[in-house]
């Protein structure tokens, strides 16, 4: 090529170079853009893995309701529920960071719907534990007033043996004989009181 040609070819070949370089600077950002993006999802599924495994384990927890026979061990739930509640709202936390992170995220990623997913079980979790913490306050209070009412239907029953004993003696007074009658009497109508009371008593315990 004639010198004369040079400056055009130099100046062609400059613009493909810089077409090249723009090209290749392009190709590093949308390269760099996609590690963040990746960065940011493999972030998300840890943050998922962790959610959906502790929901499972309070899911289970929420589900194994055996039966609590004593107060204490009804109370003793009652206060493991209301730990377990605390230790889900903590993690709702999270939750709520992750909605942030997500809304980054492109329209058409599968963690919008895992969002959802996950959102829709913490709040039945949520629900159903607090359900669960006023279920088990009234079994405390009902099984509370219970042993109250059956302590004080034992003392009244002692009361009541320890009088028909100390009338079984027969004395040769008529008076003290028509007094013992008298009180004996009152003990009978009083049994009859006391078989509603104990009925009444039977069915709270159950």
């Amino acid at each position: 090529t004639h010198e004369k040609g040079h400056p055009e070819l130099f100046n062609s070949f400059k613009e493909q170079k810089d077409d090249w370089n723009k090209f290749l600077t392009a190709c590093e950002a949308n390269k760099n853009k996609f590690e963040e993006m990746k960065n940011e999802s493999d972030k998300c599924k840890v943050i998922f893995n962790d959610l959906a495994k502790f929901l499972k384990q309070k899911e289970n927890v929420i589900k194994d309701q055996t039966l609590k026979n004593s107060y204490d061990a009804k109370l003793e739930h009652f206060n493991v529920l209301k730990k377990h509640l605390d230790e889900i709202k903590e993690k709702a936390l999270v939750l709520s960071k992750l909605h942030d992170e997500v809304r980054k995220m492109s329209a058409d990623s599968e963690y919008h719907v895992k969002l959802s997913q996950i959102n829709t079980r913490f709040q039945t979790l949520e629900n159903g534990c607090k359900d669960l913490i006023n279920r088990y306050e009234i079994y405390c209070n009902e099984h509370l007033l219970f042993n109250d009412s059956y302590q004080e239907f034992k003392e009244d029953l002692a009361r009541d043996i320890d009088n028909l004993k100390f009338n079984c003696d027969i004395v040769g007074n008529l008076e003290v004989l028509q007094e013992v009658q008298k009180k004996i009497k009152d003990l009978q109508d009083k049994q009859s009181n006391d078989n509603v009371a104990f009925d009444q008593l039977l069915g709270q315990g159950e």
